[in-house]
């Protein structure tokens, strides 16, 4: 009694329809009930697998069961029972053999039951007569299997010519075209492929596109809900522009194309400069390493791997902190967020930065962009190269080696694409220059305009569509950051890729181009170089903008508290840096609430001096206040009142606080 593993196996899925399935399940269960042996739970069956080139051992069931062979989990003493050796393999005598005799040496009968029953065991590997019928079966197998893939090699060859002469040969199509009766003809899932490239060219990565998609178009085919597997291998897949690319199998059952493709076999539904368009802004994608923010996110960086500190030559990342006082934004170096040693320290503001940035590209006008002679002949030469030449050394490879009947497709093929040559360079050297420059500013600043009156649902989506722009035009931008008396001032140079480059810079009180330059600011830096860009550039500007002129004291002092605080604040500016200065507003400000605004001066006393002293005494005790911020608060609000000439106390804070 032995335990029987039933395999069944056929090559084609439409032998479902016909009888094999169930003739092979009744003969096996017959052999195993008149043999007394009892049958394996596991299921093995191969639909639709062919033997020929050896898939069913290197995929589904066969290779299981010889996977649970090997590991010792199909015990010995066992049985595989087929219908008949072809069902094992149609490779040749040399492989199938080795298959038949490693299943018998692992000590696995196999029982056959066509043309007669037999049970082939481990000795039968040494009758040498015995082996001879299994041999036979093999070969002749393989010689069937080779004459039927061989007449229908020569019948895709009659196919691939009657194609070419505008014939088609089945009716297999993409989900996006219908059959009429004798052609192809786009249905309203045509529609929807044409949305997914123009979103796509837009710069929309492939999930946001996605959601749109569900949005504005009802699924096509059998789905009912589209998928993101769809919108990638629509974005792959060249029969959009009316191509079909026949295939064959390889010797190990690999899928790989079959010749050249056949260019108009079905009626396009993109173009071809859209469906360039579409792949140049998914490489842009992809070339962009730093993380990808979506809409859903709520912010999206248009400048997202392009800003470089001048300082370390690191990128910059964009940090975001939540606080009381709202989200904050700043660009810091890469080596700095590392700790390396190096490394920027000085962060930059990106809302300001971005300002400026996009004021920059918004003013911006072609004539400060139009390239050079020599860069327009490199821009020219790569967009053909990009188009044209792979797919002609495609053609060429082939009519080296054409295979016989393929040398008309071939030719008319390579015709085809050498006229498409031909119309293209004319194209591209008259409007090259404007399709890498002047089409993308035209929209980035169309764009610019509509981000400035659009609602909040649509600015993810249109700052998205603006970093795929902005990435078309621009190839960098250098910046460079100090800091000067507590404030951070930044400059930046936007280089485009047809070689200009622009300046901008920004800080507390000013901010300006290199059209409109500020005195006590050297623009002309390069800040590529990092030797240069190390010096320092803005400490005249800031030293100017850090001491402003003395204020111009009124003949009359104000009665009142509120106007009086302000005018000391004033004189208290003129005097004190910035870094000193900025600390006393919020500590005076803390007497004016307790005494309030429009308490006139000459009320204040030592009597309301003495209760404020109290106040902030509590605050101590209460730990409310450190007693070193108390201190500073003291004596600020002394110094203020005994200006305006109140009559209050002189006595040191650490005597009255303690």
């Amino acid at each position: 009694m032995s335990l029987v593993y039933s395999y069944i196996r056929f090559s084609t899925k439409k032998q479902l329809e016909g009888d094999s399935l169930r003739r092979q399940l009744e003969a096996g269960e017959e052999w195993i009930r008149r043999s007394g042996h009892t049958a394996a739970h596991l299921t093995l069956h191969d639909l639709g697998i062919p033997a020929y080139r050896g898939q069913n051992a290197h995929r589904g069931a066969l290779k299981r069961f010889l996977d649970l062979t090997e590991g010792g989990q199909v015990p010995p003493g066992s049985t595989l029972l087929i219908e008949n050796l072809d069902r094992l393999s149609r490779q040749g005598v040399g492989e199938a053999y080795d298959l038949f005799r490693s299943i018998l040496r692992a000590g696995v009968r196999i029982a056959v039951l066509r043309p007669f029953e037999h049970v082939y065991t481990s000795d039968s590997l040494n009758d040498l007569v015995g082996l001879l019928l299994p041999l036979m079966y093999f070969h002749l197998a393989y010689i069937e299997s080779k004459n039927k893939s061989d007449r229908l090699r020569r019948l895709w060859d009659h196919k691939r010519q009657d194609a070419v002469a505008g014939k088609k040969f089945d009716r297999r199509r993409p989900s996006w075209l219908d059959w009429s009766g004798q052609d192809f003809v786009p249905n309203r899932g045509a529609r929807a492929v044409e949305f997914i490239f123009r979103q796509t060219a837009a710069g929309l990565g492939q999930r946001t596109v996605l959601q749109k998609l569900q949005q504005d178009f009802p699924a096509i085919g059998r789905s009912k809900r589209w998928n993101l597997s769809f919108v990638k291998k629509v974005l792959d897949d060249r029969s959009v522009l009316g191509e079909r690319q026949p295939h064959t199998f390889t010797a190990d059952g690999r899928r790989v194309p079959s010749g050249p493709p056949l260019v108009d076999y079905y009626p396009a539904v993109v173009a071809e400069d859209l469906w360039r368009q579409a792949q140049d802004s998914r490489r842009q994608r992809r070339r962009q390493r730093r993380r990808q923010h979506s809409p859903a996110s709520g912010f999206v960086n248009p400048f997202v791997g392009l800003l470089i500190d001048a300082v370390d030559g690191t990128h910059l990342h964009l940090h975001t902190s939540r606080g009381a006082r709202g989200v904050k934004r700043r660009l810091a170096s890469e080596a700095h967020t590392l700790k390396l040693a190096g490394g920027d320290p000085v962060t930059a503001p990106y809302p300001e930065f971005e300002r400026a940035a996009l004021r920059c590209l918004e003013n911006i006008e072609l004539a400060d962009l139009e390239p050079g002679e020599l860069l327009r002949e490199i821009l020219q030469r790569e967009q053909k190269l990009a188009s044209v030449v792979k797919r002609l050394d495609e053609l060429q490879t082939a009519l080296a080696d054409p295979g016989g009947s393929e040398v008309r497709a071939l030719i008319s093929a390579a015709a085809s694409m050498d006229q498409q040559r031909a119309e293209l360079s004319e194209e591209i050297a008259e409007r090259h220059a404007a399709l890498r420059t002047e089409r993308p500013l035209a929209r980035l600043q169309e764009l610019l305009c509509s981000l400035k009156t659009a609602g909040e649902a649509e600015r993810g989506s249109l700052r998205l569509q603006l970093r795929s722009l902005i990435y078309d035009l621009v190839e960098g931008v250098y910046v460079k950051s100090e800091k000067h008396y507590g404030r951070v001032y930044c400059m930046a140079q936007v280089r485009f890729r047809v070689g200009a480059v622009k300046t901008i810079y920004f800080g507390p009180g000013f901010s300006g181009c290199d059209h409109h330059p500020t005195p006590a600011l050297n623009t002309s830096v390069d800040l590529r170089d990092r030797q240069a860009a190390s010096g320092s550039l803005f400490a005249a500007l800031a030293a100017t903008l850090v001491s402003p002129a003395a204020p111009v004291l009124p003949k009359k002092m104000p009665a009142v508290l509120g106007p009086a605080v302000e005018l000391w604040l004033r004189v208290m500016r003129g005097r004190l840096p910035r870094q000193s200065y900025r600390t006393i507003p919020p500590k005076v400000a803390r007497f004016v609430e307790y005494a309030g605004a429009g308490r006139l001066v000459m009320e204040i006393g030592d009597d309301l001096w003495s209760g404020f002293v109290a106040r902030l005494k509590k605050s101590v005790r209460t730990g409310q206040l450190g007693m070193t911020t108390a201190r500073v608060i003291h004596n600020r609000c002394r110094e203020m009142l005994r200006w305006l000439g109140c009559d209050v106390s002189a006595a040191p804070a650490a005597k009255v606080l303690r």
